[in-house]
C-alpha cells in the first residue's frame, strides 16, 4: 500500500468529507514537489509567476527543527494552532519532540498542498491522533465550529498560535482571516467565561425551577410545521428598529410575527399583540422586558428551560423545547415526554430564527437585527429597552469604544471596536460580540434552505441575507389568503393537553447522579492521597478513569458544569505539559479537589 493510500484511509475515519475531497481532487500545475539534498522533499508553489518555497531548499526537516527550538512555550503549551501544514513536517516533529497536546489544531489554506502532503510523507501519526484537527482551506465558520466544543478547556489552558512563516507570507491573506478569527473567538470565550461564571449557576437553579412549567406545557413539537410556507418577521430590539416597527400592525393577520423577549414591551407599547415571544436570558435584566404582573393569551410564551422562571409564570400560553446545548436536554426531553427541540444558537433572535425554521415559515424575515451600534449615540439596543446601553466614541480614535459599566453612571470599560460592512455598503461601527454573534447569523443562513431577508434597514449586512426595506418585503411576500387568527385557533387546540410526568422523578433523579458523583470523586481523591509504589503516568492514568466515571454521564456532566462553573475550570488546568513528576502530583490533586467541590457544589444547586 503507498503512503497516500495509507494516508487516505486515516483520513477516511477521522475526516470523511475531507478524504472525499482530497480523493476527488485534480492535480494542481502550480504544485510541484522536489527533491533535496538531504533526501527529504521540499513543497514549490507557484504564484503570479513565482515558485514560492514552503520548505527548506536543501534541509527542510533541520529548518524544521531549527524553527522550533525558536519558539518560546512550545514545550510547555497544552494547546497548539498551527497556521500552516505544507508536507506536515512541523506537525511531526511537535509529536515528537513533546508530549501530545491536548488539542491540536493544524489550519492549512490550501487543499493541493494538503494533498501533497498526503501523497508525499507518512501523515499517519497525526491522522490516527485524537488529539488533531485538520482545517484544510477553510471556509469562514469552521474555525469557529472546531474550536467552540473545547473552548473552555482551551481558555484554562491557553492556546498557542504558531505562524508558519512560509505558508503565511504565500497566502497572507488567509493567515490574516484565520489569525483574526482564533482571536476574535478567544476574545468572545473571555468575555463568555465570565458570563459562564455569573450565569451558570443561575442557568442550573432557573431549570429546576422550570421543571414545573416544563414537564406541563405543551412541547414545540406539538406545533412543528404548522406554519409551513407563511412568512414569518422576527423582531429583534437593534436600534433601527424604530424605522419600521409602525409597519406590522396592519400585517398581523397575514405574517407570522414572533417578538425576541427584548422588543416584546416595545411592541405592545405601538399596539402589536405578536404571535409568540421567545424568551432564553436567565438573567434578572430580562425580566425587566417583562414589567406586567400577567400577560393574556393572545400571545404565546415560547421558553428555553433556562429562562428566568418568573417569566413563565406571567403566560397563560406557554410551549416548552430543548435545545442542543449539552446532551442532557436529550436525557430531560425523554424524561419529560418529547418536547421537541431546536438549537440554542448565542441570542435570542437566533432562538426565533430557529422556531420558524421549525414551524415551517418561509420565508424568514429580521427586523431589528442590527447587529451593530447606532453610528450617532452609540446605541447598542433600540429606545424603551432593559438591555440598550450608549457605549461613547473616542475622538481620534476609530479601534476603541467605552463601555459603560452596570450600576455605574460614570465608570467606563475601554474595548475594541470594530467596523464591519453595513446594509447600505458603508462601513457601521459594532463591538466584540455582535461581531460574533453576526458570523453566528450568517453561519445560520448558510446551512439553512429557507430565504432569509434582512429587512432592519440599519446596522450591520448579515452575509447571505437578501437585503430589502419592511414595506418592500411586505409588498412582496404578503398573500391574502393567509388568515393567521384561523391558524392560531388550531394552534390552541394543539396546544390544549396536559402532561402527567412527574416532576418530583425528575428532580430524585437528578439527585441521585449528582450523589454517584460526590461518591466518585471521593473515591478519586482518597486514591490521590494515597498512592504510594505507583508513578506518576500512572496515578495520571487512574485519575483520568474516575473523570470519565463522572463526566460519561451527560447529566451529571451538565450539573456539574453549570452549577460549579469556576470550580470545573479550576479542574480544567492542566499545568505545563513538560513539568516534572512532583509538580505534576501536586497539580493533579490540586485538580481533584476542585472537582470533588464541584461535585458538591452543585449538589447543593439542587437542593435550592
Amino acid at each position: 500500500m503507498s503512503i497516500y493510500e495509507q494516508n487516505l484511509n486515516c483520513l477516511q475515519t477521522k475526516d470523511p468529507f475531507l478524504a472525499e475531497q482530497i480523493a476527488g481532487g485534480y492535480e494542481d500545475a502550480d504544485i510541484q514537489v522536489q527533491q533535496t539534498q538531504s533526501g527529504m522533499p521540499t513543497l514549490l508553489v507557484r504564484k503570479e509567476n513565482q515558485s514560492l518555497a514552503l520548505h527548506h531548499p536543501q534541509d527542510p526537516i533541520g529548518h524544521s527543527q531549527t524553527f522550533l527550538a525558536s519558539i518560546r512555550d512550545l514545550r510547555c503549551a497544552q494547546n497548539i494552532a498551527l497556521l500552516g501544514c505544507g508536507l506536515g513536517y512541523l506537525p511531526l516533529l511537535i509529536l515528537q519532540q513533546r508530549p501530545c497536546p491536548r488539542r491540536f489544531f493544524i489550519l492549512e489554506p490550501s487543499l493541493s498542498v494538503f494533498r501533497a502532503a498526503m501523497q508525499t510523507v507518512d501523515l499517519t501519526p497525526l491522522l490516527k491522533n485524537p488529539a488533531v484537527t485538520f482545517l484544510i482551506e477553510n471556509q469562514r465558520g469552521d474555525i469557529y465550529r472546531a474550536l467552540m466544543p473545547h473552548l473552555m478547556e482551551i481558555l484554562a489552558n491557553s492556546l498557542l498560535l504558531i505562524d508558519v512563516p512560509p505558508s503565511t507570507s504565500t497566502f497572507p491573506d488567509w493567515a490574516q482571516s484565520a489569525r483574526k478569527q482564533i482571536q476574535e473567538l478567544m476574545h468572545f470565550g473571555q468575555s463568555g467565561l465570565l458570563t459562564k461564571f455569573k450565569d451558570g449557576p443561575l442557568c442550573l437553579t432557573n431549570l429546576i425551577k422550570n421543571l414545573e412549567a416544563i414537564t406541563t406545557s405543551p412541547g414545540i413539537g406539538t406545533i412543528r410545521n404548522v406554519f409551513s410556507d407563511i412568512p414569518a418577521i422576527i423582531v429583534a430590539a437593534g436600534p433601527s428598529l424604530e424605522k419600521n416597527i409602525t409597519q406590522l400592525q396592519p400585517i398581523q393577520n397575514q405574517f407570522l410575527i414572533i417578538a425576541t423577549d427584548t422588543a416584546y414591551h416595545k411592541l405592545l407599547k405601538h399596539g402589536i399583540i405578536p404571535h409568540f415571544v421567545v424568551t432564553v436570558d436567565p438573567t434578572q435584566l430580562n425580566l425587566s422586558h417583562f414589567p406586567s404582573a400577567q400577560y393574556g393569551p393572545d400571545t404565546i410564551l415560547l421558553f428555553d428551560p433556562e429562562s428566568h422562571p418568573d417569566i413563565v409564570r406571567k403566560f397563560p400560553v406557554r410551549v416548552s423545547y430543548m435545545t442542543d446545548k449539552h446532551p442532557f436536554f436529550e436525557w430531560l426531553d425523554r424524561q419529560t415526554g418529547g418536547k421537541g427541540s431546536i438549537k440554542k444558537g448565542g441570542m435570542v433572535s437566533q432562538a426565533g430564527f430557529y422556531a420558524a425554521a421549525y414551524f415551517g415559515c418561509y420565508p424568514i424575515i429580521f427586523i431589528g437585527q442590527d447587529l451593530a451600534l447606532d453610528p450617532v449615540d452609540g446605541a447598542t439596543h433600540a429606545v424603551d429597552t432593559a438591555q440598550r446601553r450608549n457605549l461613547q466614541f473616542i475622538e481620534n480614535d476609530k479601534n476603541h469604544i467605552d463601555v459603560p459599566l452596570p450600576n455605574s453612571l460614570q465608570k467606563t470599560n475601554r474595548e475594541p471596536l470594530y467596523w464591519v460592512e453595513g446594509v447600505d455598503g458603508k462601513p457601521v461601527p459594532t463591538m466584540q460580540s455582535f461581531l460574533i454573534y453576526l458570523r453566528m447569523m450568517e453561519d445560520d443562513i448558510r446551512n439553512s434552505t429557507i430565504a432569509v431577508i434582512d429587512a432592519t434597514e440599519g446596522g450591520a449586512k448579515i452575509p447571505g441575507a437578501r437585503i430589502q426595506t419592511l414595506a418592500e418585503t411586505i409588498e412582496k411576500e404578503k398573500k391574502d389568503s393567509i388568515s393567521l387568527p384561523v391558524i392560531m385557533d388550531t394552534v390552541r387546540k394543539r396546544l390544549a393537553g396536559q402532561s402527567t410526568v412527574s416532576v418530583a422523578s425528575i428532580r430524585q433523579s437528578l439527585l441521585d447522579v449528582l450523589n454517584r458523583s460526590v461518591a466518585v470523586a471521593r473515591e478519586g481523591l482518597e486514591r490521590l492521597s494515597y498512592h504510594d509504589n505507583i508513578s506518576i503516568r500512572q496515578l495520571e492514568a487512574q485519575s483520568d478513569e474516575y473523570r470519565i466515571r463522572i463526566f460519561s454521564d451527560p447529566v451529571a456532566e451538565y450539573l456539574i458544569e453549570y452549577g460549579a462553573p469556576k470550580e470545573v475550570f479550576e479542574f480544567l488546568k492542566l499545568g505545563p505539559a513538560d513539568a516534572q513528576e512532583n509538580e505534576r502530583g501536586k497539580i493533579l490533586e490540586k485538580r481533584y479537589r476542585k472537582l470533588l467541590e464541584a461535585v458538591q457544589e452543585a449538589e447543593k444547586r439542587l437542593e435550592i
